[in-house]
């Protein structure tokens, strides 16, 4: 189980009319060995906001995507990754659509159960048009 914070950066027209501020997210996920490394296939759950630049309502980004994550080295720490979802985003006014993320993380091993995390997302959302990125911290703890 993973607990993500950090903040979100508007790309291209978004960026016109949104700040960037929060992200938050939450990420279960079954580890395993993958190609000489780790992988992990997670429910990634993320809340997304963003500042309207007008000073009108704010945006906002509800999100559920499943994940692939993998990790090409074991023995060495801090372990790189990169991890790619695909789900459905829902913004502040109830309308849903498909979108994916794609980014890179790093992985701090603080002992056998506790890690620190630090991870970049681009997400992009079909039909909604929106273009953004997440810079997230986060820590994770392996039952």
């Amino acid at each position: 189980m993973a607990w993500y914070g950090g903040l979100t950066l508007p790309h291209g027209a978004f960026d016109s009319v949104a700040d960037s501020s929060t992200s938050l997210g939450i990420k279960a996920a079954h580890h395993f060995g993958w190609s000489g490394g780790r992988a992990s296939l997670g429910l990634y759950l993320g809340r997304d906001n963003f500042d309207n630049a007008s000073g009108g309502g704010d945006f906002h980004l509800t999100h559920l995507s499943p994940e692939l994550e993998i990790w090409p080295w074991t023995r060495i720490c801090p372990k790189p990754s990169l991890h790619v979802g695909v789900g459905q985003y829902r913004d502040e006014a109830s309308n849903t659509a498909w979108g994916f993320n794609v980014g890179a993380g790093v992985m701090w091993c603080l002992n056998d159960r506790w890690s620190l995390l630090g991870r970049y997302d681009y997400r992009r959302i079909n039909g909604l048009s929106r273009d953004y990125s997440t810079v997230q911290i986060g820590l994770r703890w392996r039952f």
